[in-house]
């Protein structure tokens, strides 16, 4: 509910590859996120982290769309992907109204910011 999908769908050039969990859910499944659909979406997105690992393919930029609370994940997949991490830095309050009183988004929002740890300073 930051804004991160908007931003890249602003961003992005023809060609660029873009990996974006809630794009995946909506090709897998209508509405909501099944648990028995989990493990083949999780599985569509380690395959993609792959092929953006060993850069299979002739894209110009891959973007990955995610929401990692914890600077130990950002970092971990920054160096796997030898990619720049973006943050988008969307305050709690305009997620929350962004998510149209939808409980499950409310709280999922709350769950990240509870975990959230800012990136460091430069």
């Amino acid at each position: 509910m930051s804004g991160k999908s908007t931003l890249v769908n602003e961003w992005a050039e023809a060609g660029d590859l873009i990996l974006d969990i809630e794009r995946l859910w909506a090709s897998v499944c209508n509405g909501d996120k099944p648990d028995s659909m989990k493990r083949i979406v999780f599985m569509l997105r380690d395959n993609l982290l792959d092929a953006i690992r060993l850069r299979q393919g002739t894209w110009p930029v891959a973007w990955v769309v995610g929401t990692y609370p914890l600077l130990g994940e950002r970092e971990r997949l920054s160096l796997l992907l030898n990619a720049e991490c973006i943050h988008v830095d969307t305050g709690t309050e305009e997620c929350l109204k962004r998510c149209n009183g939808n409980i499950q988004r409310i709280n999922y929002v709350g769950s990240y910011f509870e975990k959230f740890q800012p990136p460091p300073r430069v």
